[in-house]
């Protein structure tokens, strides 16, 4: 598969993909995330009382919402450049 170009290796505070986001030559991130992973209520609202969110707001990274939080605030503090953040799913909603 020659679109992939580099694999991360993973670590519990993310810092290769924050350091991967954060770089100018980074000019896509593109995620897919299950149903769940967008922690929604049935009006789907985001749920703001799930433990994972919770963590997230403190500044943790558990779900997409904290990682995209703390690649897009590196990325800011780091190059400032415009990236397009990909979203691959396919939701019914």
């Amino acid at each position: 598969i020659t679109s992939i170009r580099k694999i991360l290796p993973w670590d519990s505070h993310l810092s290769s993909l924050i350091e991967q986001g954060a770089n100018a030559e980074t000019r896509v991130i593109s995620f897919t995330v299950t149903e769940s992973g967008y922690y929604l209520t049935p009006a789907h609202e985001i749920d703001l009382s799930a433990p994972d969110i919770q963590a997230d707001l403190k500044g943790e990274a558990r779900t997409l919402y904290g990682t995209l939080a703390r690649i897009l605030s590196a990325r800011v503090n780091q190059c400032d450049a415009p990236v397009t953040l990909l979203n691959c799913d396919n939701l019914r909603h």
